[in-house]
């Protein structure tokens, strides 16, 4: 339970960074942290009630419109993908989930997809993602167990 209390903390913090302009990097390229850290999350939230309360967390954070939007529909569909894909790629754990951000990234910027900034933000969010895969690694060794994904 101290995993899960832990990881919603971290989930608010960093969606209400998100939703700042502190991390904006120029004019246009601010990389997704929230959806890095949802797909980073779920390796150690193996449960879909844990996994569920953290994406929905993100999302009632981030609300981009009053009511339902269609981003907003965008947002959850693309970190269940990115977290489907995490467990269920035939790879080591730290390359699906690199596949799996590259993916969900790609899914959030359908809407607005233009290469150049498309390509710093996956550069991005990559090594994000495999920072904070490493950091998690070293305080939760028993949590994440580097092996074959689930199938």
């Amino acid at each position: 339970m101290l995993v899960f209390t832990a990881s919603l903390i971290l989930t608010a913090v960093v969606a209400f960074i998100q939703t700042t302009n502190w991390i904006l990097l120029g004019n246009i390229i601010k990389p997704n942290l929230i959806l890095v850290t949802l797909v980073t999350l779920a390796l150690i939230n193996p449960s879909w009630i844990r996994r569920t309360a953290l994406i929905t967390t993100a999302a009632l954070i981030l609300k981009f419109t009053p009511g339902l939007a269609f981003l907003d529909f965008i947002f959850v569909g693309a970190a269940l993908v990115a977290i489907l894909l995490a467990d269920f790629l035939p790879w080591r754990q730290p390359v699906s989930l690199l596949v799996a951000i590259l993916v969900g990234t790609v899914i959030v910027n359908l809407d607005h997809l233009s290469l150049l900034p498309l390509i710093y933000e996956l550069i991005l969010n990559l090594l994000l993602g495999f920072i904070l895969f490493n950091l998690l690694k070293l305080v939760y060794v028993s949590e994440i167990k580097l092996q074959k994904s689930r199938f």
